[in-house]
């Protein structure tokens, strides 16, 4: 997955400014495990095989098929996804070593049973929680991807 448009570069604050192309992690960002949890299941289980071939972070919950099943289920319950709270933004590094300081949720854009992309919502995560945010802005991105599916 890649980003493939941004307000970050127009943000009046800092933020971590992503470029277009920057690779999205499936497992532990909020548009990756939104993007997971309303695939189908080849596609899922295809994702995941690839991401056991990748360097980066995540491996460890890749042994834990498990507990991702449990995450992509909460994922769906709930109606959108949430960053990992242990991950920092960068695709490789644990948060230890890099923290971009943000919070982020995402939703699927959906055709159908195929997922098109996801939009999310990031935030400095001091400010305010995922449970906060999501109350003030879930539906508007819900309605968002809804409106952006009927585009494709």
């Amino acid at each position: 997955m890649q980003l493939c448009e941004t307000s970050r570069n127009r943000a009046y604050f800092a933020l971590n400014r992503l470029e277009i192309g920057y690779r999205i992690h499936m497992l532990l960002s909020a548009p990756g495990r939104a993007y997971l949890a309303w695939c189908p299941e080849k596609e899922r289980a295809s994702i995941l095989n690839q991401l056991k071939k990748d360097p980066g972070m995540g491996l460890e919950l890749l042994e834990r098929p498990q507990r991702i099943a449990e995450i992509l289920e909460e994922t769906r319950t709930r109606g959108y996804a949430i960053r990992d709270k242990d991950w920092g933004g960068d695709y490789s590094k644990n948060k230890k070593e890099f923290d971009d300081g943000l919070g982020a949720i995402a939703v699927p854009i959906l055709s159908g049973r195929k997922v098109l992309g996801c939009v999310n919502l990031v935030w400095i995560s001091k400010l305010f929680n995922s449970d906060q945010i999501a109350k003030l802005h879930v539906s508007r991105l819900q309605v968002a991807a809804r409106k952006i599916s009927t585009l494709a």
